[in-house]
């Protein structure tokens, strides 16, 4: 049976170059490529802690992403050492979150807010078990 891991998630956005400087201003993301496909829409690649971020522009004349879905992605999670002041550096910035951090048991703490082009981001800290 093949392996299988994570390699990237791609976001569909009106503005591709605006949501990526979002991801660089917030979260440090590297901008690692930048190009114009050949119907003249532009993709941005980051590195997101050595995750690969793919954002592709959405079609002029279509509500939807360019597979054709107008919906499909939840949310992705970021896992952070330091929630609190993760959620504090942020709201400096103008984030708004969705609720207040929330605390699952004794080691997970999670958070919810909205990024740019309707994306639902969930920040995550995780203490190692003692």
């Amino acid at each position: 049976m093949p392996n299988y891991w994570y390699h990237h998630i791609h976001l569909a956005s009106t503005d591709p170059k605006k949501t990526a400087e979002f991801y660089k201003d917030m979260f440090n993301a590297e901008i690692t490529n930048t190009r114009e496909l050949p119907d003249g829409r532009v993709t941005v690649e980051l590195d997101l802690g050595g995750s690969i971020v793919l954002i592709m522009q959405r079609p002029a004349d279509t509500e939807s992403a360019p597979s054709g879905a107008s919906s499909g992605l939840d949310h992705f999670g970021l896992r952070t050492d330091d929630l609190e002041t993760t959620v504090s550096n942020l709201k400096g910035k103008g984030v708004e979150f969705r609720g207040d951090i929330t605390e699952l048991g004794s080691r997970m703490k999670i958070t919810f807010f909205w990024a740019p082009d309707n994306v639902l981001i969930e920040l995550v800290e995780i203490k190692p078990r003692e």
